[in-house]
Order: C-alpha cells, then structure tokens, then sequence
C-alpha cells in the first residue's frame, strides 16, 4: 500500500497503469503464499526470493541470483522485503531513498480509512463462514438424502427378507410334519416284515420237521392209515374253522368298510358345522355394525342436543326444550340399539355353541380317519388270508381222506411224502430268505425315515432363528429409515442457514463497498494506492463466491467493484 500510493502519480504512475498495480497486488499474493508466516510476514531468504523471481518469470542461476541479491538487498541483511522487491522491479522509476520518504502521498489515515478496512476484513470473513457452511451444508444434504434412500430401499430388502424367511419356515414345518408321518409308516412297515419274517422262518422249520417226518413214515407205512384217518377227521375240522374265520373276516372287513364310511359322515358333518360356525360369525359382525351406526346416531343427537342447550344465541325456551330432550335421550337407549344388542347377546350364544359343534365335529373326524383307514386294510388282509386257508384246509381235508383210501399204497405214498416235504423246506427257506431281505430293506428304508426326520427338524430350527433374523433386521431396517428421514430434514435446515449466511455476506460485501466509495470521495488526491488495492482485495473475494452470491450482487449496479472477472 505504503508502494502503491508513493508512485499513484509519478514514477511508474499506477494511476493510469492499473497493469503495473496488478503486478504489484501478484507480488503481494506470491511473497504471502512463500512465507510460512503467510500475510503476518515480511520478509524472504536466498532461496524463497529465487522461487519469487521463478514465478514472475525471471529464471536465474544460483551465481546471477547472488548477484542480483546484492542489488535487491538494499540493507544487506540477506533478507528481501516485499518493498525491495518492488524497487528491484520498477527501478527504472523508483528510488528507495525517494520511496522511503513518501509521506506526503499516503494521505490522511483517519478513522474512515480504518472504518473501510475493518469493513472489508469482515466482509472477506463473512465471506469465507458462507462459503465453508454452504459448501458443508449442500454436501450433508445430499449425503443424507443419499442415506434416507439406501435406507428405505434397505427396509423394503429386508421386509422381503422376513416374507422370504417366514415362508421358508412354514415350508420347513410342513416338510417336518410329513418327515414325521413317513418315519411312523416305516418303522410299521418294518415291524410287519419282522413279523413276516417270524412266520417264514417257523414255517421253514416246519417243512423241515415234516421232511424228517416223511422219511420216518416211509419206514412206519403201516401206521399211516391209522394217521391219515386221524388226519383227515382233523382237516375236516379245520376245513369248518378256516371257513368260520373267513365269515369272521368278511365280517371284519364289511364291518371297517362301514366304519370308514362313518368318517365320511363325520367329515361331512364337520365341514357343515364349520360353515354354520361362519354364518353365524358373518351374522355376528352384521350386528356389531348395526349396533356401531345406532351408537353414532345416538351420540350425535346426544352432541347436537347438548350444543343447543348451551347455545346463549337460542331462547330460553328452545333451550329447555333441548336440555328436556337430553335428559330424556340419556335416561334410555334408542329401540332400535336395544334390539340390536339383544340380537347380538343371541348371535353370541349361537355362535359359542357353532364354535363348540363345529371343533367336536372337527376332532370327531381326525380322530377316526387313521384307525379306521388302518382296521380296512388289516381285514382285508385277514379276509384273504382265510380264504386262503379255508381252501387249504378244504384240500388238506381232501387228501388225508384220500390217504386213509390209499393205505395200501402207503409206502408209495410215504416216498412220494418224503420228496414233498424236501421241496416244501426248500420253498420254505426260500420264503424265509425273502422275509429276511423285506425285513432289512424295511430296517433301512426306517433309518432312513428317521435321518430325514432329523434334518427336517434341524432345517425347521434353522429357518426359525433365520425368521427371526430376518425380523430383527427388518426392524433394525425401518429405524435407520427413520433416522434419516430425521437427518434429511436436519441437512435442510442446515442448508436454509447457509442460504441466510450468504445474504450475510453479501450484505457486509455492499456494506464494505459503499464505505469505499465514500473514502474514495473523501481521499481525491492522496491515498489512492490504499483505495486501490482495498477495490483489489473485494474483487479478489469475488473469485471465491459462489454463483447464488453473485447473482444476489449483480442487481445493486451501484456497488459493483471497478475490476471486472476474467
């Protein structure tokens, strides 16, 4: 300033060569970007001077540096001030000595000058606060809208997650329940194979009786008749108990043909009884409804009255006449309320004993599906079985009346006997053999059961915990969605304050402009240095401002600083 206001008019006459200002004003800004004390500084060493010298294009040696160092340094201190630097530029024009006495052209440093500065100072600081609290603002803004989106578009993910994993657990328990009944089903399969297997090893052990019977009967032909006689009056015995038991098992099988029919019934009865139970609960709610509209009928007038007994605007009479109707409305119900309610303390009792029907009838037809299903298989089993047996019997019967004939030929016979009885044991075995092989196969296809049991439940216990887990961050989901539509609303306000904060600034910015056009008024022919670079400092500020602030300065044409943008 000291610089700028000596040589206004004379020597290098910044006046009227505002280029050579404008050097000046760089040299200025590049010393306080040099100095580590920044615009508090005042001077550089050897080494900042060169780098000084290097951005306003004058690239030197380190021997030419020195020598131009002895003539910059005007008071040898191996320093170079700012002024020194100036003097070592203009010193076609411009003597130190001369400089150092320019007294006269600095003007009067009165109140006003330092009234501009300080106006200036604060408006650079304003400037500055509006810049970090928009800048700061508009990105928290955007961070938090940014954030409330991600969290709503994560509580929607995670309230598809809790679907997904709900049904996975309903799936799951689904797949136990059927793993369950299948493992029932096999360990029963193995147990009538282990009874099948039973038979056919006791009936192997027979055959194998009867074949050391059939070589001992060779030997004791004589005694055969005798036997046979015994043996056919034995099949002729049995022959009148296998056809008994047949009728018996026919019986059995007619009788759970018709009990499985019963099921039938019942579950028809129960799909009945639960279709009154909903009637009843459809009428129920009809009712509920009716009552709800006579209630709101019934307070309205009761409101409606009360309004107009304590309307001052009514006369006295219209008045009592509400009030009267009031006491008379509150005193008893309307009869159509009174009707509803005692149809619906009769729906009530209606539909407690629907429910009760409809929950027996229900219960009555589960349980006696699975018994009932299981005693028709079995008699159909037993009936065949008896019908096998009867003929059986009927052909034993034959034959030992055919043996008790044929006496005579009983060693024929006896050897005949012999070579049955070896293949009947070979049958046998066969058959005990193929009991056994059913027998593992059941064992197996229940310990498989059994597995697939297991991993049904231990996929049912891992889709719980996953439900639940899906439900916790669903939960956890929909907070943080509420917490950023709060912090969203928090970054608006923010950015509502930086907006105020930037008609701050502009304000203190026409403020410090209006105060300079004062002194520059005032300050006509001395000072002008000082004006100048104040002007110089405003429009440098301007360099920083957003566009919002200078639109909001563009209108005031009255305030508008000397130096154009470039």
């Amino acid at each position: 300033i000291w610089f700028l206001n000596a040589y206004w008019a004379k020597g290098p006459t910044f006046g009227a060569n505002k280029k050579d200002a404008e050097v000046v004003f760089l040299l200025y800004q590049t010393c306080v970007e040099l100095d580590s004390k920044g615009d508090d500084g005042n001077e550089l060493d050897e080494m900042l001077a060169h780098r000084l010298l290097e951005k306003h294009g004058e690239t030197l040696t380190v021997r030419e540096m020195r020598e131009v160092m002895r003539e910059i340094d005007v008071d040898f201190n191996r320093f170079v001030s700012l002024l020194e630097f100036c003097c070592y530029k203009f010193n076609d024009k411009v003597k130190w000595q001369e400089m150092v006495h320019a007294d006269t052209e600095q003007g009067d440093d009165s109140n006003e000058l330092t009234k501009a500065a300080q106006l200036l100072e604060e408006a650079q600081t304003a400037l500055a606060d509006c810049q970090e609290k928009a800048e700061k603002a508009k990105t928290n803004e955007a961070a938090s809208k940014k954030a409330e989106l991600d969290a709503k578009a994560a509580a929607k993910e995670a309230k598809a997650a809790e679907t997904a994993a709900k049904k996975s657990e309903a799936a799951a328990k689904k797949a136990e329940d059927a793993a369950l009944k299948k493992e029932a089903d096999a360990k029963e399969t193995e147990a009538k194979a282990r009874d099948a297997e039973d038979k056919a090893s006791a009936a192997a052990q027979v055959a194998v009786d009867a074949e050391q019977k059939s070589a001992e009967e060779a030997e004791e032909a004589k005694k055969l008749e005798a036997a046979n006689v015994e043996a056919a009056e034995a099949a002729a015995e049995a022959v009148k108990q296998a056809k008994l038991e047949e009728q018996e098992a026919k019986d059995a099988e007619k009788d759970a043909k018709a009990k499985e029919k019963s099921f039938a019934e019942a579950e028809a009865k129960a799909v009945k009884a639960e279709q009154a139970e909903k009637e009843v609960q459809a009428e129920l709610e009809k009712i509920l409804k009716e009552i709800k509209d006579e209630e709101d009928q019934y307070n309205a007038a009761i409101a409606d009255l009360t309004a107009k007994s304590q309307d001052d605007s009514l006369g006295i009479v219209k008045k009592g006449k509400a009030a009267n109707e009031l006491a008379q409305l509150k005193a008893t119900e309307t009869i159509g309320l009174q009707s509803a309610k005692i149809r619906q303390e009769a729906a009530m009792r209606r539909q407690g004993k629907a429910i009760e029907a409809a929950s027996m009838a229900r219960a009555e037809a589960t349980r006696a599906l699975k018994p009932l299903e299981a005693a028709r298989v079995e008699a159909e089993k037993q009936r065949a079985e008896a019908v096998e047996a009867a003929a059986e019997s009927e052909k034993r019967r034959a034959a030992a009346v055919e043996a008790k004939e044929a006496s005579i030929a009983a060693r024929q016979a006896a050897d005949k006997s012999f070579a049955e009885a070896a293949k009947t044991a070979k049958a046998a075995e066969a058959t005990r053999a193929k009991a056994e092989t059913t027998r593992t196969a059941a064992e197996s296809s229940a310990q498989k059961a059994s597995a697939a049991r297991q991993a049904a439940q231990t996929s049912r216990k891992q889709a719980e915990k996953d439900a639940q887990a899906a439900e916790d961050g669903r939960i956890k989901a929909d907070s943080t969605a509420e917490e950023a539509v709060a912090a969203r609303a928090a970054a608006e306000e923010s950015r509502k304050a930086a907006d105020e904060a930037v008609t701050s600034s502009v304000e203190a910015f026409q403020a410090a402009k209006a105060a300079l056009d004062d002194v520059r008024m005032k300050f006509a022919n001395a000072g002008k240095g000082r004006l100048w670079m104040m002007d110089r400092e405003l429009e440098e500020s301007k360099k920083y401002m957003s566009k919002k602030q200078l639109n909001k300065l563009a209108p005031r044409r009255s305030i508008r600083l000397s130096f154009g943008r470039k």
